[in-house]
């Protein structure tokens, strides 16, 4: 008898899928860095994986360069080890310095078989990727990293609730509230939840404004966690 073995390849932007964790859930590259440590761990107890890393563009464009490396691109993972990654800007493209950029590095984890399932036929195996946000950060930027997102500005038109960056950091937005309704990022929510460096966003009102409206939000920090939240009224 054939036995079949059926490979998915599916997409997260989260970190984390069966045994494989990667620690942390943001990374920032300073350009005075040779190179940026990435640990990943699997914590299955019987297990391997194959995991392969590289960096792509935040469009996602297979055809564009980046001015990054990832080393070892493939490494196999045995049950209960980890290893490191280790992120290099090669400086093979000029990026800005006078605001950050942003790219995905990505994760993808194939799963080994385990001997004990070997005799079992037709079994269906997924293979994972996971991508993490990587923010190239330049050297001498004005502004405050921790504090960028208390100097978002917000303006009501219509039934658009429109948010304006300042500052050279990208803002991603933890929670957005308009007189306390939740601001959707339906979408591209990965997009919609950010504010780019020296730009808007444009976001739809659940509700018609009134005339006194309070704008609450907080921000993922560089840690991936959640700053304290911040309220305006408009």
């Amino acid at each position: 008898m054939r036995r079949y073995y059926l490979l998915l390849i599916v997409l997260f932007t989260n970190i984390v899928h069966s045994g494989v964790v990667i620690r942390g859930t943001r990374i920032i590259y300073p350009s005075t860095a040779r190179e940026i440590p990435i640990e990943i761990t699997n914590q299955d107890k019987n297990r391997s994986y194959l995991v392969q890393s590289w960096m792509s563009d935040f469009a996602n464009d297979l055809n564009k360069k980046t001015p990054f490396v990832v080393t070892p691109p493939l490494v196999k993972l045995e049950a209960r080890k980890n290893t490191l990654f280790r992120l290099i800007y090669t400086g093979t493209q000029k990026l800005p310095e006078d605001r950050e950029s942003i790219f995905w590095l990505n994760v993808k984890s194939i799963p080994g078989m385990p001997e004990e399932s070997v005799q079992v036929p037709n079994q269906l195996q997924f293979a994972v990727q996971n991508q993490l946000k990587v923010f190239y950060r330049p050297e001498g930027l004005t502004d405050n990293a921790d504090t960028a997102y208390s100097k978002i500005t917000f303006q009501i038109n219509g039934n658009k609730l429109i948010a304006k960056n300042p500052t050279p950091y990208y803002i991603t937005f933890r929670t957005l509230a308009a007189n306390g309704k939740p601001v959707s990022f339906k979408g591209n929510g990965v997009i919609k939840m950010m504010v780019t460096p020296f730009s808007e966003q444009t976001y739809n009102l659940t509700s018609s404004p009134s005339k006194n409206n309070i704008i609450e939000w907080s921000a993922i920090n560089d840690y991936g966690g959640t700053t304290n939240t911040m309220k305006v009224k408009l």
